[in-house]
């Protein structure tokens, strides 16, 4: 067992490339390890050898404990990034990307700026434009280009302007007019898509830059009293999320600004966070800029109370409840629960005929006197759902709207295609517009939208 090292690594290609320590091992022993930290500024150097009750299971591994020099100030501080090297900064169409570049060239650097086109152009010497849908172009831009110190990715600040005129950026950039909700998964193509898509061109060039930062704006409610007017931009957070477990080596930061795009205090700010050195070493990478001051997310232990009679949702025997994606493994819990609760009418709406467990559960419930009624329909198709709840009985109006439909769709990013993320973001945000939009004129008890603490935290490979 002691020699699994030799026996795993000792043919492996480049092992014995180099000219260097390992004269008939793979791996330098700790008398050379010593002599090669001290050889390059460390001192105090120590190790902590495995233990000798089972020295054969660690394999002869050591840990080395050694102190860097002091430095002064004539030479200077270890800088991990260097401000002098451009920035490549996705523009937006409004105007922030431009302040950003200002601030940024007081700093010292000097961006280039790519802007969302029909095809791959460059306007001039630090102006770019590329197609957002094309892969290709985003590598020619990257082949193009000198070293970068730094990324900052701004498309996701279009898209209220891009909302609000009832517009979807389409493969040519042209904007077509699209029925309300519609247009959530073509809008979200621009935020999440993009960004997809440049991660996977970055990782396969030959550009290494210090930091990534995916920038939104108002996308979350930070202090009291803020709004969040770009909440379809917070889709680019759940990737942002992944992006940083799957490739820390990108380093990248999430950053939501507030909503004055004219304040120069936040972009002198924000351009001082993107070329401190410390933000390529730290862990804060995610943070919202109020008026000119960093906040850094924190998740924080909440106080529980009881909850009074008077607070609890009611649940009517005489009322009805729909729920899409009703007939699978969580829908069903949530039809239990009601039922459980007192509730007599169940809508549930799924695309496929229920499966024999839940035919199991439907029957149980309907011999209770549960009026149970299942819907195929498809939730992000608007005329599919106006049809569902028209047919909704008057003696039982609808009360309760739980939202729980959910696809998956797994892989890394770097194998990912914007074309497996349309199927399983189109249920999550049409269904629930499309929802939202048949319904506000009802007096609904309640409207529940689930999620997941992948959202939150993020997961590798989902």
């Amino acid at each position: 067992r002691s020699r699994w090292i030799d026996l795993t690594f000792g043919l492996t290609e480049g092992w014995w490339r180099f000219a260097d320590a390992r004269q008939d091992h793979p791996l330098i022993d700790a008398t050379a390890w010593h002599e090669l930290l001290l050889a390059n500024g460390f001192v105090a150097v120590t190790d902590c050898p495995a233990t000798p009750v089972e020295p054969t299971l660690a394999g002869g591994q050591t840990l080395f404990v050694a102190q860097v020099t002091a430095q002064d100030d004539t030479t200077g501080d270890i800088t991990v990034a260097d401000t002098r090297q451009p920035w490549l900064l996705f523009a937006d169409e409004n105007g922030c990307a431009d302040e950003l570049a200002a601030a940024l060239r007081n700093r010292g650097a000097a961006p280039y700026l790519v802007s969302p086109g029909a095809t791959y152009s460059q306007r001039d010497a630090n102006s770019f434009t590329i197609n957002p849908n094309t892969a290709a172009d985003y590598a020619t831009l990257l082949a193009s280009l000198p070293p970068i110190g730094g990324l900052a990715h701004l498309w996701s600040l279009d898209l209220p302007t891009l909302a609000a005129r009832g517009a979807a950026t389409n493969g040519t950039h042209d904007h077509t007019t699209l029925q309300p909700g519609d247009d959530l998964v073509a809008l979200a193509q621009h935020n999440v898509g993009s960004m997809l898509t440049l991660t996977q061109a970055l990782l396969q060039s030959a550009q290494s830059p210090t930091s990534l930062w995916l920038v939104t704006q108002n996308a979350h409610a930070v202090l009291d009293g803020d709004g969040v007017t770009g909440a379809l931009q917070a889709t680019l957070w759940g990737l942002g999320r992944t992006l940083t477990l799957e490739h820390p080596e990108l380093n990248p930061v999430q950053i939501d600004l507030d909503g004055d795009a004219q304040d120069g205090r936040q972009w002198a700010a924000l351009a001082a966070l993107m070329t401190a050195p410390a933000m390529t070493t730290v862990h804060e990478n995610q943070l919202a800029l109020r008026q000119g001051v960093a906040y850094v997310a924190r998740l924080d232990r909440a106080d529980l109370y009881p909850a009074m009679a008077t607070d609890r949702v009611p649940v009517q025997p005489q009322a009805t409840y729909l729920i899409t994606g009703g007939l699978g493994a969580i829908g069903l819990l949530t039809a239990e629960s009601l039922v459980a609760q007192g509730a007599d009418h169940l809508l549930l709406v799924g695309r496929s005929q229920p499966r024999a467990a839940a035919v199991e559960r439907l029957t149980a419930w309907r011999e209770q006197g549960v009026t149970v009624t299942v819907h195929q329909a498809d939730v992000t198709d608007r005329a599919q759902m106006a049809q569902v709840i028209a047919a909704i009985d008057p003696a039982a109006p609808l009360r309760g709207v739980i939202h729980s439909v959910g696809l998956l769709h797994d892989g890394v990013l770097l194998q990912q295609r914007w074309a497996r993320f349309a199927p399983v973001l189109a249920p999550k945000l049409q269904g629930a517009w499309h929802l939202h939009e048949l319904t506000q004129g009802l007096p609904l008890d309640f409207f529940l939208l689930f999620s997941s603490a992948v959202g939150l935290m993020g997961n590798a490979g989902q």
